[in-house]
């Protein structure tokens, strides 16, 4: 009986034991980021570093950085870590490498954490079952066709600590309905919102300086826009094919409108043009057939030839300053217009 309580009392305090030695362990061997999530250990492969998921590359060793590089194919849902532990050190994740996620057809959601800053050209290209998707306020960039076609992609908002898009980087997201543009941005990358279809307005914060070509081209049920009155200029097909756009308001920081800027506009009725305008390109609102009013504020008439190709200025009213309706008169392609009266 002895011998039997012994060995019962030798087996408890070895369990001990062995509990008090893998708990002291713990902290070590599962480190935790800030919120209390475990950082998961990845493993090298030959294609890189590897989660059962996602691929890893190594940016800096220095500053204990990596990168996203690329996902399985097969993904759905995925939750991108802050941190991942390499050889027992402990990495931050603050990149989404260049093609990361592109043409993966099932991901429908996916979260990025707060450690990125960065998300590469074509990280998530074309996408286009994804219908969800939170950028931190960590992004400084977003690069060029981030995100082109994502068709799935109803919504988005762009934090304020993003100061550049780059070209295409939401092209053909078509069922985009609603964007906020960030009040820290300085540029629009040219076809940035190109055939957006689903977008119905848009406001262009007065942190914008630079709207490239192209930028919202083919938006067709953008019903109402507001442009940045820090835009010295509108360049080429800006607004090209926005056809359920019925009126636009120039801001007086402009000094040219490109060519086909407001080209193929079906439903615009109504336009007003700044004082400061000197400039207005060819086909600039051309194809503009339901046109019946423009306001332009110029006593200096701007240059203007060819603006108005292939719509009927003569169903067209011009409203000029009193003093500048004698020169209107006398010269084209002001001339052609209807009739031209004083504001």
């Amino acid at each position: 009986m002895k011998k039997y309580y012994f060995s019962l009392l030798s087996v408890i305090f070895v369990t001990a034991l062995c509990v008090s030695f893998s708990s002291c362990g713990s902290d070590e061997d599962n480190p935790q980021t800030s919120d209390n999530t475990a950082i998961p250990s990845i493993i090298y492969t030959s294609k890189g570093y590897y989660d059962g998921l996602l691929y890893y590359t190594i940016k800096s060793d220095k500053n204990m950085e990596v990168a996203v590089m690329r996902s399985e194919s097969y993904v759905t849902t995925v939750v991108i870590p802050s941190h991942v532990k390499i050889d027992n050190k402990v990495y931050t994740i603050t990149s989404i490498n260049e093609h990361a996620f592109s043409q993966r057809y099932y991901l429908t959601e996916i979260t990025i954490p707060k450690s990125v800053t960065l998300i590469e050209n074509s990280a998530f290209y074309g996408c286009s079952s994804l219908t969800s998707i939170t950028i931190p306020n960590s992004v400084i960039s977003i690069g060029k066709s981030a995100f082109e076609g994502c068709s799935s992609l109803t919504s988005i908002t762009i934090p304020n600590s993003v100061t550049s898009i780059g070209e295409r980087a939401l092209h053909s997201c078509e069922s985009l309905t609603s964007v906020t543009i960030p009040n820290n941005m300085t540029s629009i990358g040219e076809e940035t919102f190109s055939y957006c279809s689903g977008l119905t307005e848009i406001t262009i914060p007065n942190s914008v300086t630079t709207i490239g070509d192209l930028a919202f081209n083919g938006c067709s049920n953008l019903k109402s826009v507001t442009i940045s009155n820090r835009v010295d200029a509108i360049g080429e097909c800006v607004f090209q094919n926005c056809s359920s756009l019925t009126s636009v308001t120039i801001p007086n920081s402009v000094t040219s409108i490109g060519n086909s800027a407001f080209g193929g506009c079906n439903n615009l009725t109504s336009v007003t043009i700044p004082n400061s305008v000197t400039l207005i390109k060819d086909h600039a609102f051309g194809s503009c057939p339901r046109l019946k009013d423009i306001y332009c504020h110029a006593q200096n008439l701007p240059t203007a030839d060819g603006a108005f190709y292939y719509t009927n200025t003569f169903n067209v009213t011009l409203h000029v300053p009193a003093e500048s309706v004698n020169k209107y008169r006398a010269t084209k392609p002001w001339s052609e217009f209807k009739s031209i009266v004083a504001l």
